[in-house]
Order: structure tokens, then C-alpha cells, then sequence
């Protein structure tokens, strides 16, 4: 998987700015950054971690589980020696942005685990922190097509007039931004619908917590 400064290389290399005489580092940084939460949203990263409903208590605590994109699916109770088959999944609701609420009959008289399942967002190795890639070469591909799409159609709406940009007239960045516009939503479908959301109770997800 490659690091963001790979990516970064690879994005320069496609607008033509191999050293960045039109777009900096940073810049090409932030539209790297915002194309990655456009991947959350369509294909976040399937997880599912393990959690401990307190006794006499209804909410459970997500705070440990750090962001989370979307929440797929709740089982309580459950045994990780021998999960129900299908699991039960009680109703629940948020309570806040880091807590939910089980809708059950009565509290449990003592700890529960909480199996969850849930789209976390995806990470470049070097971006915020981050120290590993979550993305496979397709996603990565379609990362760095989104993020020049973006980087060019700001160039060229910021430059309508000049003579020339980065090799490009305005107008001719502008087309090969928009074509890659349209690449890169077609490819954040197919993405979508390659990934979906996971259901099926035996699938084997990577354990978080």
C-alpha cells in the first residue's frame, strides 16, 4: 500500500506539476484529505469490535471505538464462543455522537458483550496521523483521480483568463478535470457497490477492540 507521499508523487505526476511549480505539497495534501472522506461516505472500512454493556445500564459507551463512519448493525447478547445463529438485534437509537441507547425490556443484571458492526473511515500512511493504508490499488487509484479533479477544477475556475496553467489553457484544465470528475464518480459507484454493507453474520471482520 503506498504512504501519502507516494500518493502525493503520483498525483503531481498526473496534473503535470511533477515539481510542483502549480501545486504545492499542502495543497495537493488537502484535496488528497477531502477525496479520502468522499471514499468514507461511499465505502467505509467494514469493522467490528466487541463492547461491554455495564450492569443495570441500557447505553453503551462507543468512545473507545474512535470514529465511526456508519453503524451497520447491533448483537445483544452475545457469545463469542457460541454466537446465536441469527444473532439478536435488539432496537436501538444514538444518544450522542459516542453512545446508544438498547432498546430492551430491562437492563442486564450483570456486564453484557455488545458485538458491533460498523464502517470505519479509511487511512493513508503519513496523513493525520495515520500509519497504515486501508485502501487496496483501486482505491488508491481512485483517490489520486479524485483528488486531481479537484485540485484542477480549483486551478481553473481561480485562473479563468490566463494564458496558461500548468501546460493547460483554463479551459483545456477544465475539460480534463471534468472528464476526470466523471471518471472518478463512476469508479466512487462502483466502489460503493463492490463494498456495499456487510449483513451476513458469518462473514469474518477484522476485530477492533
Amino acid at each position: 500500500m503506498s504512504n501519502l507521499t507516494a500518493l502525493i508523487a503520483l498525483a503531481a505526476a498526473d496534473l503535470k506539476d511533477a515539481a510542483h511549480d502549480t501545486w504545492s505539497t499542502a495543497e495537493l495534501t488537502a484535496h488528497l484529505r477531502q477525496t479520502l472522506r468522499e471514499l468514507d461516505l461511499a465505502a467505509p472500512v467494514p469493522t467490528a469490535a466487541t463492547l461491554t454493556l455495564a450492569s443495570g445500564s441500557r447505553a453503551l459507551d462507543l468512545s473507545t471505538l474512535g470514529e465511526l463512519v456508519e453503524l451497520w448493525d447491533v448483537w445483544h447478547p452475545y457469545d463469542a464462543a457460541a454466537p446465536a445463529q441469527p444473532p439478536v438485534r435488539p432496537a436501538w437509537r444514538w444518544l450522542s455522537a459516542e453512545a446508544i441507547w438498547l432498546e430492551l425490556e430491562a437492563p442486564p443484571a450483570s456486564a453484557q458483550a455488545v458485538r458491533l458492526l460498523y464502517g470505519a473511515p479509511h487511512a493513508v500512511d503519513g496523513l493525520d496521523g495515520a500509519t497504515a493504508t486501508t485502501l487496496d490499488r483501486y482505491g488508491e487509484d481512485l483517490l489520486v483521480l479524485g483528488a486531481t479533479a479537484s485540485a484542477a477544477e480549483q486551478l481553473a475556475l481561480a485562473r479563468t483568463g490566463a494564458v496558461n496553467v500548468a501546460g493547460f489553457t483554463p479551459e483545456q484544465l477544465a475539460r480534463w478535470a471534468q472528464e476526470r470528475r466523471r471518471r472518478y464518480e463512476r469508479g466512487l459507484a462502483q466502489l460503493a457497490a463492490r463494498r456495499g454493507r456487510p449483513a451476513d453474520p458469518r462473514l469474518c471482520w477484522d476485530e477492533a477492540v
